[in-house]
């Protein structure tokens, strides 16, 4: 299907396994080592696994290392990574990956190594989030704007230690009904230069993907 498309890359998302049930961690697998911007792209992955996500990361595999190939990176036509996110045969492990926050950590550090990758490959391309660069864009200094820091599936409490680094109070609204389903923003801003500079010290603070949004 993806060579039929035609895509520009292929990632197959997996949990491992294993009969020594001690093994855990990540593990990033390409076709070949010569496969340069696979390569590149795993190893952005397992730097995400491995610093910010705080998971242990085995590295980056290729058919040599595994001593087989693997048919959805052998037969297609594009960049191509699969991806372990851990042992389910490791029962600390199949705990951790088992629960919402885990598996939103994990997805997160898949995202922002896709995110560091693809920013690297296509330099001319803007990947700022709409909300962003609508509330960023233009001539305009007035107005009432805000800073999201996240989003989630379920609620989480805005007393939540998660947010103790904070020196503003955070709000959680509901902005649909299915997936991310409520958002959490910080402060009210007259201009977008101070919700952008209020922006900048949140990621900081632990919140690196805040954006700045336009009040409705």
């Amino acid at each position: 299907m993806a060579n039929s498309k035609k895509v520009d890359y292929f990632i197959s998302i997996h949990c491992n396994g294993s009969p020594n049930t001690e093994i855990c961690g990540t593990e990033s697998h390409v076709h070949s080592m010569s496969s340069l911007k696979s390569v590149k792209l795993a190893r952005e992955f397992e730097k995400e696994f491995s610093t910010r996500a705080g998971r242990k990361s085995r590295g980056v595999k290729d058919t040599e290392d595994r001593e087989h190939t693997l048919q959805v990176l052998l037969f297609t036509q594009m960049t191509s990574v699969l991806v372990e996110c851990g042992f389910l045969t490791n029962v600390k492990e199949a705990a951790y990956l088992n629960t919402e926050n885990g598996q939103e950590i994990i997805a997160s550090a898949l995202f922002r190594g896709m995110r560091t990758f693809l920013k690297a490959q296509h330099p001319t391309i803007n990947f700022t989030p709409a909300a962003e660069e609508t509330a960023s864009s233009g001539t305009e200094t007035t107005g009432s704007y805000t800073v999201q820091i996240m989003s989630s599936k379920e609620e989480v409490s805005t007393k939540s230690a998660t947010f103790k680094k904070l020196d503003k109070e955070v709000k959680r609204e509901k902005i649909a009904d299915t997936g991310y389903k409520y958002r959490y923003t910080v402060g009210t801003f007259t201009t977008k230069e101070a919700a952008e500079k209020y922006r900048d010290e949140v990621r900081k603070k632990g919140f690196p993907d805040a954006i700045v949004i336009k009040k409705n």
